[in-house]
């Protein structure tokens, strides 16, 4: 007699246990499931910031290369270009660069497009999700470049700013 009561109360409380034992591994699976998602998109974040650090160094450089040409060519001159605003791909030479007339707001600004033929980013390709503005200005002695990289990103405008000068070291022949 005594066996059979033990066996009745116990009925209910092993499905009880089997119901907060799955409770707690779902919650546990979902954890894990979250943690992983909040990764994966902490991760993308990372990578598109150190893509517009590139796209942003590259602006620098492109402005830099332009520099150097105008000196090889006239040998004896610093001619560093106008002052504004332009639009800069790896291709941009001194000849093609033109200012733009308004300064562009980032969000309207054109798209830097990536070749996938050549791994490089230029004037040819498909449209990335980042948009480069350039700021040349001769502050007299030094051309100070500034290199503005955007980009939306979850619904919010990521951007990266970068800064240089450029000084007129060599000496005139």
């Amino acid at each position: 007699m005594k066996f059979t009561r033990k066996i009745k109360e116990k009925r209910g409380s092993v499905l009880i246990e089997a119901i907060v034992g799955i409770s707690l591994v779902t919650i546990g699976i979902l954890g894990i499931v979250s943690f992983l998602t909040n990764s994966s998109r902490f991760y993308n974040s990372s990578v598109n910031n150190l893509k517009a650090t590139y796209l942003a160094a590259e602006g620098i450089e492109v402005v830099k290369n332009i520099i150097d040409t105008n000196y090889v060519k006239g040998g004896d001159r610093w001619n560093p270009p106008a002052n504004g605003w332009y639009y800069l791909d790896s291709g941009t030479t001194a000849d093609s660069l033109s200012p733009i007339p308004n300064p562009p707001t980032p969000s309207v600004a054109q798209f830097v497009k990536f070749d996938s033929t050549s791994g490089t980013y230029g004037s040819t390709g498909i449209n990335t999700i980042f948009r480069r503005i350039v700021n040349i200005n001769d502050a007299g002695g030094y051309l100070s470049v500034l290199s503005y990289v955007s980009w939306n990103e979850n619904g919010s405008q990521k951007q990266v700013l970068l800064e240089d000068h450029f000084y007129d070291w060599r000496p005139n022949i």
